[in-house]
């Protein structure tokens, strides 16, 4: 026996297989099932309708199904019969919402039946649908749903850990979290210590990086102090603050007394 059929024995769960479709239906492939019904079998998970696109008429009526969450792939599908399971949340409506094809849908016998304002609250949220429990939908409680029925979102329903659980089981892939996939640094995991021969290479490397920086800084000061001289000759002032202004956040401290020394002189000798 697989885990999946020992799981399912265990906790009484009874999933719509693939054999049984494939004998209902007659279909050669899950993707061929246009019509299925499944009425009174005492089904639980319903995981199988996600690889089923092509489906249009779904009954599943005398169940035990729990959520609304195995159809939300089905694009095309027309009609669908729930009528005595167990579907409690008004939220898992939010399953539905964007199946543009659904126009009819029977749910009554199901505990959510029983919730305030279910009528409204489902005609609100599923726009398309013209027939609820065997009632047709007409345009005045489509406007008085506007008022008083709850409209539902993705965002209110519960974590999709039994959905990803499901992937599993099927074979498939369960969504990644993305924030949960990000490799992270234990906060027990230390960094390596380096050993005092290679600490020494790193002191040694930095200060070749800092005499190159310092090289590279000398050997454009005559070009500056060049530039700083024909600046003070035309205007002693001004010109001479503006080039120290520029000049200041290139040089290091034997430079800064250079040119110090050079736009002093400058001034002193420039006439009144």
């Amino acid at each position: 026996m697989s885990k999946s059929a020992t799981a399912a024995a265990t906790t009484g769960r009874k999933d719509l297989s693939e054999k049984q479709v494939l004998a209902r239906t007659r279909a050669t492939s899950l993707e061929d099932v246009h019509h299925l019904n499944c009425w009174g079998s005492k089904i639980t998970e319903a995981t199988l309708l996600m690889k089923m696109p092509n489906v249009e008429v779904v009954t599943l009526s005398m169940n035990r199904l729990s959520s609304l969450r195995y159809f939300e792939g089905c694009k095309k599908l027309r009609e669908l019969y729930l009528r005595k399971n167990q579907i409690k949340d008004l939220q898992e409506l939010a399953y539905l919402k964007d199946l543009p094809e659904l126009t009819v849908l029977w749910m009554s016998d199901n505990p959510v039946a029983t919730a305030d304002n279910y009528r409204a609250t489902v005609i609100r949220n599923l726009q398309y649908l013209t027939k609820l429990d065997n009632q047709d939908v007409t345009e005045e409680e489509r406007r008085a749903a506007e008022e008083s029925g709850v409209l539902v979102s993705r965002d209110d329903l519960p974590a999709q850990q039994q959905s990803q659980a499901d992937a599993q089981e099927e074979g498939g892939e369960a969504p990644v979290d993305a924030e949960k996939s990000i490799p992270r640094l234990s906060a027990s995991r230390k960094l390596p210590t380096l050993s005092p021969q290679q600490q020494q290479q790193q002191q040694q490397q930095q200060q070749q990086q800092q005499q190159q920086r310092t090289h590279t800084s000398t050997s454009s000061l005559p070009a500056t102090s060049d530039a700083l001289k024909t600046r003070t000759a035309a205007d002693p002032g001004q010109a001479a603050l503006a080039a120290i202004k520029q000049l200041l956040p290139l040089l290091n401290t034997e430079q800064l007394k250079d040119v110090r020394s050079i736009a002093k002189k400058q001034i002193l000798l420039a006439p009144p």
